[in-house]
């Protein structure tokens, strides 16, 4: 059974092979956890939404590697779509999305940090996500899940 440990670091500062958050169509510029990544990747995530190679259109992956300015070794960035209408049950697909991605891409020690939003709970959260993780895959060790407010250059 994999451990869900929910900790209080901001998404630059968890230690994990992968770290996942999402992104979103609707936020230029970027807010949250996938702001700080970009911020500490120097700006790439950005630099690919100016050149419409992305867009955060729900489902839509990103994977990069770490610069050096992380703990964690790979970035997966998730689209989520549009912000202002992630309802609870969107909300739910999303992270069912990122959990499944992360089993597909042999993650051991993955660091999930998805950021507050009204009418989703921590705990719904971490449930959901331990749920996920327990019924896909046996190979997982740990997870960390972090709702941190994550603002660049703090």
């Amino acid at each position: 059974m994999t451990s869900c440990q929910v900790v209080e670091l901001p998404v630059d500062q968890l230690t994990a092979d992968v770290v996942v958050a999402p992104f979103f169509e609707d936020q230029r510029p970027l807010l949250g956890p996938s702001a700080l990544l970009d911020w500490r990747l120097d700006g790439q995530v950005t630099r690919m939404l100016l050149g419409h190679s992305v867009s955060g259109k729900f489902g839509e992956q990103l994977v990069l590697r770490n610069n050096g300015k992380l703990k964690a070794d790979w970035v997966l960035l998730i689209g989520g779509g549009a912000w202002r209408s992630l309802d609870q049950d969107r909300y739910r697909q999303l992270v069912q999305r990122a959990v499944k991605a992360l089993i597909r891409a042999g993650a051991r020690e993955p660091a999930l940090c998805f950021p507050q939003r009204a009418g989703v709970s921590l705990e719904m959260l971490t449930r959901d996500i331990g749920d996920l993780l327990s019924l896909q895959s046996q190979r997982l060790a740990s997870c960390q899940i972090s709702c941190a407010d994550s603002v660049p250059g703090n």
